[in-house]
């Protein structure tokens, strides 16, 4: 009896035992199951992650690419901007250089021509008198001078030389004033009179305008200067009745001022316009315009 109850006790222990390592067995088995669930979870969020990554890897491969090509086509835009700024520097040095011994040729012409300086030029001017006629017919006009001095050579060297050379070949001889504003009386190389003009002759000895515009902050449009008209300037030139510095600070060359007979300057823009308001209804013919002194006589 002892025996047995020795014997069903150790059964007993072995069968605790047994229960304990089936216990640890079913947990350890449990704790497997649940790695291995997290394993394959790890997985599939490993393989999302990864598709993820590739996704953003292309992305970023394809955002440098656009950056790529983007940088090439700024690099080529800008050899071209180079190019083509190199090529502007040249002209505008090459210009210069045209421009500088276009002046250079110009100053030693009037040196050589007409002196140093300064330079008087004076205008005979046909004024219309009352409403009679001379004998002839025409109109009863007196004649009364005004005398300008240039501008001093060095300032405006190619503006100086074209006038005067105008001068010398008796271009402006029987043209005419014809426009007045309210700041200037501007002048024309025709004559209403004889139905024809200058312009032609001019251009065919190259000088009915200027080849540049000059201009220079020392010889400002003050009141009763000359000034040239247009763009490229000439032929047409102006008196300003005012002082147009403000108006003229850049562009139009500024080249003489009236020094004698500057009443003429009203007298000629009080004169009767038609409709317009503007044109003058008899222009005021310039009967020649010639080298002088200061007085006003003419210089041989």
């Amino acid at each position: 009896m002892y025996t047995l109850d020795r014997q069903l006790g150790r059964t007993m222990m072995e069968l605790a035992d047994l229960e304990v390592e089936y216990a640890l067995a079913k947990s350890e088995i449990e704790v497997t199951l649940a790695t291995s669930s997290d394993i394959v979870r790890l997985k599939a969020n490993s393989a999302a992650r990864a598709a993820e990554l590739s996704r953003d890897l292309n992305l970023v491969w394809t955002d440098l690419e656009k950056e790529r090509l983007a940088r090439d086509e700024l690099s080529r835009k800008l050899e071209v901007a180079i190019q083509s700024e190199l090529g502007l520097k040249e002209a505008k040095e090459e210009a210069d250089r045209l421009k500088i011994s276009i002046l250079m040729n110009n100053k030693r012409e009037v040196l050589e021509k007409f002196g140093p300086g300064p330079h008087y030029v004076t205008f005979e001017l046909e004024l219309p008198e009352g409403g009679g006629s001379d004998s002839d017919g025409s109109p009863h006009a007196a004649i009364h001078k005004m005398t300008v001095e240039m501008a001093p050579l060095n300032l405006m060297p190619h503006t100086i030389h074209v006038f005067l050379q105008q001068m010398h070949r008796k271009l402006w001889d029987g043209t005419e004033f014809f426009r007045v504003r309210s700041h200037i009386l501007l002048a024309h190389p025709y004559s209403q009179r004889e139905g024809k003009g200058m312009s032609v002759k001019m251009r065919e000895v190259g000088l009915e305008t200027l080849q540049f515009r000059e201009h220079t902050y020392k010889f400002p449009h003050t009141k009763h200067t000359l000034g040239l008209s247009g763009n490229p300037s000439g032929p047409n030139f102006y008196i300003n009745r005012n002082d147009n510095s403000h108006h003229h600070d850049v562009g139009d060359p500024c080249f003489a001022k009236v020094i004698r007979g500057e009443e003429m300057i009203e007298r000629m823009s009080s004169l009767p316009t038609i409709d317009d308001g503007a044109t003058l209804e008899r222009p005021v013919v310039i009967k020649s315009v010639y080298l002088s002194t200061k007085e006003g006589r003419r210089k041989n």
